[in-house]
């Protein structure tokens, strides 16, 4: 059943560059409302927007505060957590925070609180470490290109030579790309393979598979589709135990409420009507 008043909670709005959705169709224009016909069904009919405390699943380019109708409904289907569903939205305002540096800046913070399950085991090995110091140089213009492959490769060579399980699907997901969206699938990756380890060591899985997933990805960007559906599915594979729900759930909020600090956004997060 649709709710039939404007929420309370500030809406947001991810889209490309070009400002197209990066799913559904039509392209969006600043302050020009959008509509759908017919009953709302998520992920299948309506306008889909995110809140503060769910940011994460949602990366893309470009963040944008929105407003929707007053016929909306919330949906959480366990995987990408809550969002809204609307009839009606538009977009009102670009966040301009959410930009290249800071996207790779957040994913180089994801990848480092899970470091500790890789440098547990291997102490000695500091090539992940350094490939996380050499992304946020590389996001505040103190690296280049060439630096940023030479800190991925060594990186990559930590996982291939600890033979981690998942190295080949890291392999796949890592290739480097200069593109402008680099950065935002880097923060995207990111957040999910560190939300992943956290939760892998909180199961006594093979945590270290992950964190160099999670510091591959701040290194690099973790870019094309074999990245997301890798991380997709290692984060929400359906054989959870409560610790490993626990433990994900916990890195989730904590990235969240991170980068709505980050970003200088208002922490709003409130349980939907």
């Amino acid at each position: 059943m649709s709710n039939a008043s404007p929420p309370s909670q500030q809406i947001y709005k991810f889209l490309r560059a070009d400002m197209h959705s990066p799913t559904g169709t039509g392209k969006w224009t600043l302050n020009r409302w959008r509509s759908v016909r017919g009953a709302l069904e998520p992920c299948h009919n309506g306008l889909h927007g995110a809140v503060i405390d769910n940011l994460t699943p949602f990366f893309h380019e470009t963040l944008w505060l929105a407003e929707i109708g007053d016929e909306y409904v919330w949906h959480d289907d366990g995987s990408m957590g809550r969002k809204i569903v609307a009839h009606r939205m538009r977009v009102v305002e670009r966040v301009e925070t959410w930009n290249d540096r800071n996207a790779r800046l957040f994913a180089a913070d994801c990848a480092e609180r899970v470091l500790k399950h890789f440098e547990d085991r291997y102490p000695e090995d500091k090539r992940p470490r350094e490939a996380i110091e050499v992304a946020r140089r590389f996001a505040r213009g103190e690296a280049t290109h060439d630096e940023l492959s030479a800190s991925y490769s060594a990186s990559y060579g930590a996982a291939d030579s600890a033979a981690y399980s998942a190295s080949d699907s890291a392999s796949d997901s890592a290739a480097y790309s200069a593109s402008d969206r680099a950065a935002y699938r880097a923060a995207y990756s990111a957040a999910y393979s560190a939300s992943y380890s956290a939760a892998d060591s909180a199961s006594d899985r093979a945590s270290d598979s992950a964190a160099y997933r999670a510091a591959d990805s701040a290194a690099y960007r973790a870019a094309d589709s074999a990245a997301y559906r890798a991380a997709y599915s290692a984060a929400y594979s359906a054989s959870y135990s409560a610790a490993y729900r626990a433990a994900y759930s916990a890195e989730r909020a904590w990235q969240n409420r991170h980068l709505a600090d980050m970003l200088g956004l208002e922490w709003d997060a409130e349980v939907p009507s």
